[in-house]
């Protein structure tokens, strides 16, 4: 089977949840045949990836398109001239639309894979496909949306979700075989587009469990953890719910109680808890390995957002000790208080945290649960499976099988 695929972003290192997930994918798809590969590159040091990414594909074509000002200003003019999301709009590229068409009228491919929701606007006519949407994004613009106050910013919030809901509609309706990470997405795709033609499978985010061996709770050394890539809002604003309202409830009964956030590009207002007691923000860091042999619980404060969070499979593969809202873990297959804790107030989040700093024989059982339940259900062999049933009837359905 050879396989062209269209990513929105180039797919090294796999260091966040949407790359991690593209990379593993790529890898799995080279097994079953030649992959060629066209994806996007926002920054000059990115282009150095390209090799690591020439060992798994036949071919990559990267297509540098950096972020400016003056782009960024006529993808918002574009989109509000064409009622399209912006969030999409500024992933298309008229060249490489022109490319994917001149690669796919070749007539050598098997199936055309679009990773990632922006990926849809290079859907061609009548193509074997599969659209990876990662999350369902008109939910997760709509519940940033419900975070922010009266003002400008919700209000195009909200126009962005309305948008992302059409978008995502017309999409579905193109591509016909979608997947999802987790039944939670799909249940929302399946209500905008209740097409009984279209087909949406669960293919969740899988764990590299070679590399990211149970370490456990390191017991009594403070250290709260959170990770996440700050650009992005919705984590930003975790972090600071936990720095300025939980975390001083729980140093109120262990005074030595520190917080590590770490995470790519931190804005000012997450840069300036650096300064709190308490609070150590360190960006983004390359090895994780001593941070991890010293965290003693794993935070995931998200109030919006959809999708999975893979960093929490990651905590449970590591034998990390999670406390996380709804938001956090929804998606994942996880019971609270048999894997996780699970609180939606500062009050309940904090007394999740203490819980796992003062029962360390329950917090042991814990994280040893959530291992077994991530060899079980979240490993990336599991994972491929579901994907090689999404692949097989997308491919019957094109044939009329």
């Amino acid at each position: 089977m050879e396989t062209l695929q269209v990513f929105e972003t180039l797919p090294y290192p796999p260091d966040a949840g949407a790359k991690i997930k593209a990379f593993y994918t790529l890898q799995h798809l080279a097994k079953l045949g030649p992959v060629d590969l066209i994806c996007f590159a926002r920054k000059e040091e990115q282009l150095k990836h390209k090799k690591a990414l020439e060992e798994i594909c036949r071919r990559v074509e990267i297509v540098f398109l950096p972020r400016s000002l003056p782009r960024e200003c006529a993808y918002l003019s574009k989109s509000f001239l064409t009622h399209s999301p912006y969030t999409v709009i500024r992933h298309y590229h008229a060249q490489t639309a022109k490319r994917v068409r001149s690669y796919w009228s070749s007539g050598k491919y098997d199936l055309l894979y679009l990773n990632h929701l922006s990926s849809g606007q290079y859907m061609q006519p009548g193509a074997p496909a599969l659209l990876d949407t990662h999350n369902a994004h008109y939910v997760l613009m709509q519940r940033f949306a419900d975070t922010c106050l009266q003002g400008p910013k919700k209000w195009l919030a909200l126009l962005e979700a309305h948008r992302l809901k059409r978008f995502e509609r017309r999409s579905m309706e193109a591509v016909q075989n979608i997947l999802a990470v987790s039944k939670e997405d799909a249940d929302y795709l399946r209500a905008i587009c209740p097409d009984s033609s279209v087909k949406v499978h669960v293919v969740p985010i899988g764990v590299d469990l070679d590399s990211r061996p149970f370490l456990g709770p390191s017991a009594g050394s403070g250290q709260l953890l959170f990770l996440g890539a700050l650009h992005w809002p919705p984590n930003a604003d975790a972090a600071i719910w936990m720095a300025q309202e939980i975390l001083p409830l729980v140093r109120a009964k262990h005074p030595h109680t520190k917080l590590l956030i770490v995470g790519h590009a931190p804005p000012g207002r997450v840069r300036e808890l650096d300064r709190m007691p308490g609070v150590q923000v360190l960006g983004y860091v390359e090895d994780l390995s001593p941070l991890l042999k010293e965290t003693e619980v794993f935070v995931v404060p998200l109030t919006s957002g959809s999708g999975m969070r893979v960093k929490i499979l990651d905590a449970f593969a590591w034998g990390l000790p999670v406390v996380s809202t709804t938001v956090g873990c929804e998606g994942i297959d996880a019971q609270p208080e048999e894997h996780l804790h699970v609180a939606d107030l500062t009050q309940t989040f904090a007394e999740g945290v203490l819980r796992c700093i003062e029962r360390r024989e329950e917090t042991w059982m814990m994280a040893q649960k959530a291992r077994v339940l991530v060899e079980g259900r979240y490993a990336w062999p599991v994972v491929n499976r579901c994907l090689d049933e999404a692949i097989e009837e997308a491919l019957r359905k094109h044939h009329g099988e």
